[in-house]
């Protein structure tokens, strides 16, 4: 399919563009590739589908999927090959959850498994003899024997169940940043250390994060939602160090973000091994006499005093022969080698930056002890942690060395709320933290 010259090529579903595909409320995010298939289902739901119909379409399009009627069907195999087929944007909705018929409440209502009369197998046939998801979904509510004894809202609920399996409508959504970290937290939150939108955009706000700014952001556990929260910010304009431990920085987000050069330009990286180790390579300082500045050396910070970072010094001190090679063209997202570290080091040892952002499983104070000094004067600073724990030891320091004031930590709280007519309460499932965030500005006296 040929793209239309009136639509921008970053708002067209193109291959190598990640691609938020959602059918109901489940979600998958997929590196597009017109000559692949997606899989999506569970059990005997299974459907593998053809993308080359959604190629050259523009972002939010909604697909039907169908069946190809010309190859061959085995009722006990689900496994199908399908194909997408556009729904024009003046079609009606697929169906429609508004009920003319529903009880006031559930209390007679007995989940016996038996008020469903339309089993597996039967669905099965339906869909071998190419019935489509709003047509099974109308003979699932017509089988259903307490459908019209639920409530509105539990009708709704049956509905979006059901969708999840046999749902024939796909839309495709261009990844932001806040969908995103939905995707995340509703994946697996414990892996981003159950970072929430609400916590991301405090950390960015009490961060003063603006275009053009120079920020260190140590970031090693939350698959670069913050790294690409900050560089979203700039802009294409200021610094960003991103300091991190491995010679692979986790930065998986930015790839699902569909970022552009211009908007990593700020993106510098730096393994944390280059700030707790003594001093920079003869390579390096070569290069940096050549070009007559004169760079201070890194000083060796005071002993670490937790145990996590020196298990990653000893680790950093085995380095390969393919740390050591020269820099590679692997832009901004590859694996950083030595030079490419050390010269963000000098970075490091040379600028003032205008606020630090720590987000990471480790202990954060030895962090905050080594990164703190490298701030302007009245620079604010922020720390996200899971635990409320390491944030109180941080606080004590700050608070012992004064170096800092308006030194605040607070947890985040956020609720979804279920708004029904005459009623309104908390959504069952919720998340229940969010994480707590340490903020404050740096004094140097």
């Amino acid at each position: 399919m040929s793209t239309s010259p009136l639509r921008s090529k970053d708002e067209v579903i193109t291959n190598g563009k990640y691609v938020l595909v959602q059918r109901g409320d489940q979600d998958k995010i997929i590196e597009f590739n017109a000559q692949e298939k997606l899989r999506f289902g569970r059990g005997s739901s299974v459907q593998e589908i053809e993308l080359l119909n959604a190629e050259g379409c523009q972002f939010y399009s909604t697909f039907r999927v169908q069946t190809r009627t010309s190859e061959p069907k085995v009722i006990g195999n689900m496994k199908r090959i399908c194909y997408l087929e556009l729904v024009p944007d003046t079609m009606d909705p697929i169906f429609s959850t508004e009920r003319s018929v529903s009880g006031k409440d559930n209390r007679n209502i007995v989940d016996d498994n038996k008020s469903q009369s339309l089993g597996q197998t039967d669905i099965a046939v339906l869909r071998e003899k190419g019935i489509s998801g709003p047509e099974i979904l109308d003979t699932l509510i017509t089988s259903s024997k307490t459908f019209n004894q639920k409530t509105e809202f539990s009708q709704e609920k049956y509905l979006k169940k059901k969708e999840r399996s046999y749902g024939d409508t796909l839309v495709f959504i261009k990844p932001t940043l806040s969908l995103v970290v939905d995707y995340y937290f509703k994946k697996d939150p414990v892996k981003i250390m159950n970072l929430r939108v609400d916590s991301l955009s405090q950390i960015l706000t009490y961060g003063n994060v603006y275009s053009g700014g120079r920020y260190m952001v140590y970031e090693t556990a939350c698959s670069g939602l913050v790294i690409g929260a900050v560089l979203q910010r700039l802009g294409g304009n200021g610094i960003c160090l991103h300091i991190h431990t491995g010679s692979t920085p986790q930065r998986q987000a930015l790839h699902y973000m569909n970022m552009t050069n211009e908007e990593l330009k700020p993106l510098q990286s730096l393994d944390i091994y280059y700030i707790i180790r003594p001093g920079l390579s003869a390579e390096v300082q070569s290069l940096t006499s050549d070009e007559g500045s004169s760079v201070s050396i890194l000083n060796v910070p005071p002993a670490l005093k937790k145990p996590r970072l020196e298990e990653d010094s000893e680790m950093f001190n085995e380095l390969t022969t393919e740390d050591m090679s020269e820099p590679k063209s692997l832009g901004n997202l590859g694996s950083i080698n030595r030079i490419e570290n050390e010269k963000s080091a000098i970075l490091l040892n040379t600028t003032e930056f205008y606020g630090l952002i720590i987000c990471a499983k480790e202990h954060p104070l030895s962090i905050l002890q080594n990164l703190l000094p490298r701030l302007c004067s009245s620079s604010p600073f922020v720390i996200f942690c899971q635990y409320v724990e390491p944030l109180a030891e941080c606080f004590t320091w700050l608070k012992e060395g004064n170096l800092g004031i308006n030194l605040n930590i607070f947890e985040n709280w956020y609720r979804n709320i279920q708004i029904q007519p005459d009623r309104t309460h908390p959504e069952i499932n919720m998340s229940s933290n969010g994480g707590y965030i340490l903020t404050g500005f740096y004094i140097k006296f």
